[in-house]
């Protein structure tokens, strides 16, 4: 995928708000009828109607874009293919031990583990934005949870979960890739760059 000034603004608004998604989740409050809002049912209504709705549209937009580009596409989500299921765990077998030694490939070739990898991020941020949207639509401030609004929460509690981790990796690589000083990591950062492949 072009690392373009639109990319650089995707990721920013993927981080901005997937890490407020996270930290608000920790200290909101589910508004209840004849209670004074606060500072926690603040956090809720942006986590559920304004970063919500950013972190769910900035991955279906990654998404999008990435089914456009064949060969993105290809790595970002090999699921469903035996042949490049079987390239990414050949990948595997040679990039886990490569990282583990701090031998990364250069950010230009192509990984199949990397676009796996986001791939997956992507489609928690989904999952994370569609459970998030069942529940703002069934979930109600009196009476008990519905089994399917139950569900939802269940589920959307556990991809939180797995956003955690995945944040955390991510960080943590992108640092390696930065103490590698893999230019292409510092341009998605960069906003001066206007047009870079």
């Amino acid at each position: 995928m072009r690392i373009n000034w639109a990319i650089r603004m995707l990721h920013y608004f993927l981080l901005v708000s997937a890490v407020y998604q996270l930290l608000s989740s920790e200290w909101m409050v589910v508004p209840e009828p004849g209670k004074l809002p606060g500072v926690g049912v603040a956090l809720f209504y942006l986590h559920a109607w304004f970063f919500g709705w950013i972190a769910l549209t900035g991955a279906c937009v990654y998404a999008l874009r990435a089914y456009y580009e064949p060969d993105t596409w290809k790595l970002m989500m090999p699921w469903f293919s035996v042949s490049r299921l079987s390239t990414l765990f050949a990948a595997l077998r040679k990039e886990v031990p490569d990282i583990l030694r701090g031998r990364l490939a250069p950010m230009e070739v192509k990984s199949p583990l990397a676009g796996a990898v986001h791939g997956l991020g992507i489609m928690l941020l989904i999952g994370l934005g569609m459970s998030g949207l069942y529940l703002m639509l069934g979930v109600r401030s009196y009476g008990p949870m519905s089994l399917d609004v139950l569900l939802s929460f269940k589920i959307h509690e556990l991809f939180g979960i797995l956003a955690w981790v995945f944040l955390a990796g991510h960080a943590i690589m992108t640092l390696y890739h930065l103490a590698l000083r893999h230019p292409t990591v510092e341009e998605i950062f960069d906003l001066r760059k206007k047009n870079q492949s």
